[in-house]
């Protein structure tokens, strides 16, 4: 991670190897977002957080139900209600930007029928995840959104299109941010994505896949073990302390977003070249020290004293181990040592409160759109299955 986020991506070339994960006892995938046209003028925009062995909501749904365009006004504030679907809207021009100027201007120009009728719309996004999870959720959901947004409105998008899209969303969403999320979840399996220095024009992705063998992927699913510490956090505030490091441009950061890059080949090659997982662990280990450098060191609050002791009490039941994204909270992904169990991780780790473990598995399955039935009005669980797939976008 960071040497794929601008500018230091511009300015440095950047480098991440990412792995597609399903999560949970029945290995979901866990972001979703759905879109229809209806009869009602205007815009409802739902945000859903919902249990990911159940499907139940976990907390009220977020709902705003829009009729002028003024009202996306405060797409820029990640706070927002419904920010990244306002956000969506913006980033694909089925609202342009400009018309943000006409306080009183109705929807109803941008949705039009070939008969010239005016429809309104549902954009709902679900998350099975808690919020700030370090997961890459709202770059991957992103890309949920405009998906189904661009199918709903036969607006074509091709997977290599999305990832600039979304880097144009969340700079719009005043977040910031990369590309590597959005690759990471987009693209199934593990994947080189890469960036050459390109000061003057638009960033340009490269994503090369790597296959797996059948043996390597049995033994990442039965030793990766993922840790949610229980405290979120905004990628946000981390980012802006790493982008005051880089424009430092000291000796131990460039030295650190080389070895960023240099790391990210390291993990392609040892997965699927020597396929040692003892090294694959090294690494881990290594990538979650330079994380930290980038963010100013531990005390920085990239390492919450939380998920030093969890740490601590594992570190002989480990071969590797890191948060995920940009620290500070959100999950911690473990690679356990070859004879050691998930039960006797839980176990060792019982005496810190509030960790929730998720078993994990390599998904091979990238992201898919589909077509619902018009029955299918209500949340299915199974919509979020690698086996429902009806459409590969």
């Amino acid at each position: 991670g960071w040497s794929d986020t601008p500018p230091i991506s511009y300015e440095y070339g950047g480098a991440v190897a990412c792995l597609a994960i399903t999560l949970g006892e029945d290995m979901v995938k866990p972001l979703s977002a759905r879109c229809r046209r209806t009869a009602r003028k205007g815009i409802t925009l739902i945000v859903e957080n919902r249990d990911i062995v159940t499907g139940n909501l976990v907390q009220e749904p977020t709902s705003l139900h829009l009729t002028k365009v003024k009202e996306l006004s405060d797409y820029s504030d990640p706070t927002a209600p419904c920010a990244l679907l306002k956000c969506a809207l913006l980033a694909l021009d089925v609202v342009p930007l400009s018309a943000l100027d006409n306080g009183d201007l109705e929807f109803g120009p941008f949705f039009l029928d070939p008969q010239g009728n005016t429809f309104g719309l549902d954009l709902i996004s679900t998350s099975l995840l808690p919020q700030g999870s370090g997961l890459g959720t709202s770059s991957i959901l992103a890309g949920c959104i405009l998906s189904s947004l661009g199918r709903c409105l036969r607006i074509p998008i091709e997977p290599n299109s999305l990832i600039p899209t979304i880097l144009h969303l969340e700079q719009l969403l005043s977040t910031g941010g990369g590309w590597q999320d959005q690759v990471g979840g987009i693209y199934p399996g593990l994947k080189l994505c890469s960036a050459e220095i390109n000061v003057m024009k638009p960033i340009q992705v490269n994503v090369t896949a790597h296959n797996l063998s059948p043996s390597m992927v049995d033994a990442l699913n039965q030793r990766l073990f993922l840790a949610y510490s229980g405290q979120p956090r905004l990628a946000k505030n981390i980012l802006q302390k790493v982008l005051k490091q880089w424009a430092t441009r000291s000796p131990i950061i460039v030295r650190t977003v080389q070895q960023l890059v240099q790391g990210a080949h390291e993990v392609i090659s040892t997965l699927t070249e020597t396929e040692n997982l003892d090294d694959l662990g090294r690494l881990m280990n290594e990538y979650w020290s330079q994380k930290k450098i980038m963010a100013g060191g531990a005390e920085s609050g990239v390492e919450p004293i939380k998920i030093a002791k969890l740490l601590e009490s594992l570190s002989d039941l480990l071969d590797g181990a890191t948060l995920a994204g940009a620290g500070g909270g959100g999950f911690l992904a473990c690679l356990l040592k070859e004879e050691t169990t998930r039960e006797e991780v839980r176990k060792a780790a019982q005496a810190e409160e509030d960790i929730h473990w998720f078993p994990c598995q390599i998904c091979l399955e990238g992201l898919t759109s589909f077509t619902l039935n018009d029955d299918e009005d209500e949340f299915r669980l199974k919509w979020h299955s690698t086996n429902f797939l009806k459409c590969t976008l």
